[in-house]
């Protein structure tokens, strides 16, 4: 199942309806607003460290964006649902690949892998994604 998955039910019979670029935009559309939504939650995480680094709103953004994917992993593996090994079976990754995420290496992972880690922290964190699913409803023109 994908990170976006849970979110078609908010378009029910509507979603049926759309053609095929139309599904693409509207898929593209609700994976940049989960990651919108992580960050924030992410921020709010690290509240405290980011105001102790004292750092501009603008360094702290880029920051999150560059961290994002390695907090979710590590959020994951603090879960303890999920070691490193399971974590890279569930996403079809080489461990060495995710610890270069975790370590820095690897700032850039394919879309595929994000996707991917972002339905694996779902299945581990459902109440955050509810809240998520929520706050997109209620921000929708």
């Amino acid at each position: 199942m994908s990170a976006t998955q849970p979110f078609y039910t908010l378009f029910k019979d509507t979603y049926r309806k759309f053609n095929r670029i139309e599904i693409f935009i509207l898929e593209a559309e609700i994976f940049i607003n989960i990651c919108k939504e992580i960050n924030l939650f992410f921020k709010n995480e690290y509240k405290e460290y980011l105001y102790v680094m004292k750092t501009i709103p603008e360094k702290e953004e880029s920051m999150l964006s560059h961290f994002h994917i390695c907090l979710i992993i590590n959020d994951i593996l603090a879960s303890t649902h999920y070691n490193l090994m399971g974590i890279a079976v569930y996403t079809n990754t080489p461990e060495e690949v995710i610890t270069d995420i975790i370590i820095g290496c690897n700032t850039q992972p394919s879309a595929i892998f994000l996707q991917r880690i972002i339905d694996l922290h779902r299945t581990i964190r459902g109440e955050l994604y509810q809240s998520i699913a929520a706050r997109i409803i209620h921000s929708a023109p």
